[in-house]
């Protein structure tokens, strides 16, 4: 089946907004039941931020057992540690075995001493080193994106009942707290839920509930394209049997081809 792309022109102009600085929210959640389009509206919004020259790095949680240290290093890795010095040092007080011997120059600061210094078994230690951690990194955000303008981050599949619980806790504490005082920082979270509501970064954000796609003209463009022989009213009659739903539009009036029964 050819892959679900509908011009959803309200959502692409609100990202430009927010890219761009005409907006003031620089967190923007989207949430929708699955088959709705997240994730294909994340990477039109990627390639929009590609098109405008900004950096950006996507981080998908449904890949694997995703935690703390995958989001510190994607956004590391993405933009170069060099940019990230005093992220490195505090990456290096945490591998020293004794205050008196330094690691600097030794190792290789990357992903897997990031996961090394956060993989300690006591829940205490792991906290307090997430957000020491994560302050650095903010520190050397801050002094980059003050050179150079904005950047984005973007998180897929964000669903609490599969994200892990100390991921899903640093994020909405922790690390959205910190991208509220990130000026040039923008943080796109999609999922079938979104964090809750939070008093502290919540000023910050806009919620986007993606709509179903129940006008049938918004898919005509989609039909041609797919080389479907299928009349606008037919159209108009799974728009309305599915509500809108994408997934289960697309697949019916590909079904509907394959049994030569479309006009």
């Amino acid at each position: 089946m050819r892959p679900i792309h509908i011009d959803r022109k309200a959502e692409l102009d609100l990202f430009r907004d927010i890219l761009e600085g005409r907006r003031a929210e620089r967190i923007l959640l989207v949430e929708a039941p699955p088959g709705r389009g997240k994730t294909l509206l994340l990477l039109e919004y990627q390639e929009i931020t590609a098109r405008a020259g900004m950096p950006c790095a996507a981080l998908d949680l449904r890949l694997g057992s995703v935690g703390v240290s995958d989001v510190l290093t994607t956004m590391a890795e993405e933009w170069g540690w060099e940019q990230f010095p005093a992220f490195r040092r505090a990456v290096e007080d945490m591998l020293r075995p004794t205050a008196e011997v330094s690691v600097s120059g030794v190792v290789q600061i990357g992903r897997p001493q990031v996961q090394v210094v956060l993989g300690q078994e006591d829940r205490e230690v792991r906290r307090q080193r997430q957000r020491l951690l994560t302050d650095a990194l903010f520190q050397d955000l801050r002094a980059w994106l003050g050179r150079t303008g904005r950047a984005v981050l973007f998180v897929d599949t964000y669903n609490p009942g599969t994200v892990d619980p100390e991921l899903r806790e640093w994020l909405e504490g922790v690390f959205l707290g910190q991208v509220r005082r990130c000026e040039g920082l923008i943080v796109v979270i999609a999922g079938q839920q979104t964090p809750p509501p939070n008093v502290i970064w919540e000023a910050c954000c806009h919620r986007l509930h993606l709509r179903p796609l129940d006008d049938p003209d918004d898919w005509i463009e989609w039909v041609r394209a797919a080389n479907l022989a299928v009349s606008r009213e037919v159209v108009a009659a799974f728009c309305h049997r599915y509500r809108g739903e994408p997934l289960d539009i697309a697949t019916s009036l590909s079904m509907l081809q394959d049994w030569g029964g479309a006009r």
